[in-house]
């Protein structure tokens, strides 16, 4: 879809749709449409966690472009741009259809009455995303390429749809599409109306990769959609296999190494503020049959392309509730919550004096529970936090969730917005009565036992942290909390 263009998606319950920022197809600025072979799912579900800017190996994209300039290059499907919903709109744009020559608001001019310009103008962009020109321009491009493909002469084309000349209509078809028109109506031929893909399928498999290291604001749940992975929290490694997923905590210093032929995908977070959440001990196990689940599950807490009523934190929470983790005592809860408020900014200078004193306790106590929770020195832990939220800030996506995909240009529902979870403190609420957060899964292999705290700030147990005073009022969007 090109940039800039106003954009609505329409699924089918069962549909999966996942946006892929970055790529160019054709010259961006027509629609153009192709046929995803199952040999692309992969690359491209590892292009759409590339958007994400969690990864710190080198892009597939180069591969994926070779791939799309390829099929763009043989497809000869340009699309219509789309109808007005309005009836008496549809009804216009069905008279320019058959007569492209008479320009389309002298279409409405004849045929409705009381409507001005301006009105037809406004309703126009609201309907479509597009102005009265703009439609028309596209819509005979479309038709044209359709003339063009039945085998019809430059200049016989070029008048039919209206245009006066043919030197003018060539450039308007070769600003369009990127080929001159008798070019392209001898590639249409060629391929004899049949559509022509890049397969994938001889591409050899995706290349092992990692995440950069980090210290999260926020508690990301991950998941291994293929393959094996293997994941860092502190000083243990948690090997993963096909459809398992952990939460990985706030505060705690992550990564995760991907194997060869594997993909690990965020599948949504809260703030560390919101509740309290102990290292895993079990990894929740994701059936086949709900890949696809959990893949909107995905997109949905990443992006704005959701059906109505989706949640967000969908997928957070069934991982959450389908693993098992340690204790989530004092020394956890506050952990989470300093690490949350030094990646939205909230501590100004990131000292042990100021964090201390942001948790209200001393110095001495928040000291040892760094050391106990990640195994570094307060220093060490803090230089990790601050090159975390710069790195984010650098690759553009916002704190919590890797969660903000690169502009893309589209706008509607199909905007790429930080997704916004359901109130934490209904999260916390149902939590608050089972510390441990019991759940359902097999120990992980490797597994070594959580090193509890060397002293506990408060013998009852904590849900979450705040600061003298209470909470206070987030200044920046849910999404800077965190990472993956």
């Amino acid at each position: 879809m090109p940039a800039g263009s106003a954009v609505e998606v329409r699924a089918s319950a069962d549909a999966v749709v996942v946006p892929v920022p970055g790529l160019r197809v054709g010259d961006e600025r027509a629609d153009v449409f192709i046929e995803v072979l199952d040999s692309w799912r992969p690359w491209l579900l590892r292009a759409f966690a590339e958007a994400l800017g969690y990864l710190d190996d080198a892009s597939c994209r180069g591969l994926l472009q070779g791939l799309l300039d390829d099929a763009v290059g043989s497809s000869p499907n340009i699309s219509f741009p789309p109808t007005p919903t309005t009836p008496e709109l549809a009804a216009l744009v069905a008279v320019f259809v058959r007569s492209p020559a008479i320009p389309l608001l002298e279409i409405a001019r004849r045929r409705l009455s009381g409507w001005s310009p301006r009105t037809v103008q406004r309703r126009f962009l609201s309907e479509t995303g597009l102005s009265p020109g703009q439609w028309a321009r596209r819509a005979r491009i479309a038709l044209a390429a359709d003339l063009l493909r039945d085998g019809g002469e430059v200049e016989a084309v070029a008048h039919a749809t209206g245009y006066e000349t043919v030197s003018g209509f060539s450039r308007a078809f070769r600003d369009a599409v990127g080929v001159a028109p008798a070019r392209w109506r001898e590639r249409s031929s060629a391929l004899a109306d049949e559509r022509v893909v890049a397969d994938a399928s001889s591409v050899e498999t995706l290349p092992s990769h990692r995440t950069w290291p980090r210290v999260n604001g926020s508690h990301v749940a991950v998941w291994v959609v293929f393959g094996t992975a293997q994941a860092s929290l502190g000083d243990r490694l948690l090997p993963l296999r096909a459809g398992q997923a952990i939460v990985l905590p706030a505060g705690v210093p992550n990564g995760i190494r991907i194997a060869r032929g594997s993909l690990v995908l965020p599948v949504g977070y809260v703030s560390g503020r919101s509740i309290a959440v102990g290292g895993p001990v079990a990894a929740c196990d994701i059936p086949a049959e709900d890949v696809g689940d959990m893949i909107r599950a995905v997109v949905a807490a990443y992006t704005t392309i959701r059906a109505a009523g989706t949640d967000p934190t969908a997928g957070f929470e069934r991982v959450l509730d389908g693993s098992v983790r340690a204790p989530a005592d004092a020394a956890v809860s506050a952990l989470g919550a300093v690490a949350s408020a030094l990646a939205v900014g909230d501590i100004a200078e990131p000292g042990l004096a100021d964090c201390a004193q942001w948790l209200g306790m001393p110095e001495r106590g928040l000291s040892r529970i760094i050391n106990a929770q990640t195994g570094a020195t307060f220093a060490q832990w803090v230089r990790m936090s601050r090159m975390s939220r710069a790195r984010v800030q650098l690759s553009g996506g916002g704190d919590g969730c890797i969660d903000r995909l690169p502009r893309t240009g589209i706008r509607a529902s199909a905007r790429v917005l930080p997704g916004v979870p359901r109130s934490a403190r209904r999260i916390a609420e149902r939590r608050r009565s089972d510390a441990r957060c019991r759940g359902r899964g097999r120990p992980l292999a490797g597994e070594h036992p959580a090193r509890p705290a060397r002293r506990a700030l408060n013998p009852s147990p904590v849900v979450a942290v705040s600061p003298p005073g209470g909470i206070r009022p987030r200044t920046r969007p849910p999404a800077h909390g965190g990472g993956s």
